[in-house]
């Protein structure tokens, strides 16, 4: 009876959002950006459900400067105390008399407006319910979370890359170095010649391999974030 009861409510709330995608508006507010292993960099034999449907689904999709990644678009929403998304199509958008770059502007303006850049040690505090130093101790690696308030496919703030500048620029921080943590955040910490970005991007991977889900994982490798170009460096400019 109780999954009888739960099948019931899951149409009934795909009903309810059906309904509301009906309205450009509801889309407006409700349309978000979200980061996945593009299409050529799927591991063998890994589990691939967080790309795109088969059967002929036309996602909505984006190359990344974050190599080995793609961005692509959901509708996120709260009904009936249960939050739900669903990626959109290509087809949806004709149906809707939209165009990509109207869709991509808005997922942006809603990504970017819930991006929040916080210490590593007080996204755990908060976590556990407990107080923590707004900004890490002098002892402590300066490690910050990049994400969206409810750490639900947040890797895309990453993508807001104003907040970086700023956020780099307030803490006289020139580069960072970009961690693909999961689908959910992005990690950054400050930019040193002494760290590899061999060794980081091989701790990467093994951290993908052994503790994050594949439905989870983004990229196997490290990235460099210049704050003065506001751009990913290449492999040849990270030692100048």
């Amino acid at each position: 009876m109780t999954n009888i009861y739960e099948e019931k409510e899951a149409l009934e709330i795909g009903e309810q959002l059906r309904e509301k995608l009906r309205c450009k508006e509801y889309l407006e507010g409700n349309l978000y950006i979200g980061l996945r292993r593009s299409r050529n960099n799927i591991k063998a034999g890994c589990d691939s459900s967080n790309r795109a449907p088969e059967n002929g689904f036309n996602s909505v999709t984006r190359v990344t400067e974050f190599e080995g990644i793609e961005a692509y678009l959901y509708v996120r929403d709260s009904i009936d105390s249960a939050r739900v998304s669903v990626e959109i199509s290509r087809e949806y958008l004709t149906t809707m008399n939209i165009s990509e770059q109207e869709v991509w502007s808005m997922a942006e303006k809603n990504t970017f407006a819930e991006t929040i850049i916080k210490p590593i040690s007080v996204v755990l505090a908060e976590a556990l319910g407990v107080f923590a130093p707004t900004e890490p101790d002098g002892d402590d690696i300066p490690l910050y979370v990049v994400s969206n308030p409810g750490g639900y496919r947040g890797a895309a703030s990453i993508l807001n890359t104003e907040a970086l500048r700023e956020f780099g620029e307030s803490r006289k921080i020139r580069r960072w170095f970009v961690i693909p943590s999961s689908v959910n955040e992005m990690l950054i910490y400050p930019f040193s010649e002494e760290q590899s970005i061999d060794k980081l991007s091989a701790m990467v991977c093994e951290v993908n391999e052994t503790e994050v889900l594949p439905v989870e994982q983004l990229a196997d490798r490290a990235y460099v974030w210049d704050c003065d170009c506001c751009r990913l460096l290449e492999y040849e400019e990270i030692r100048v």
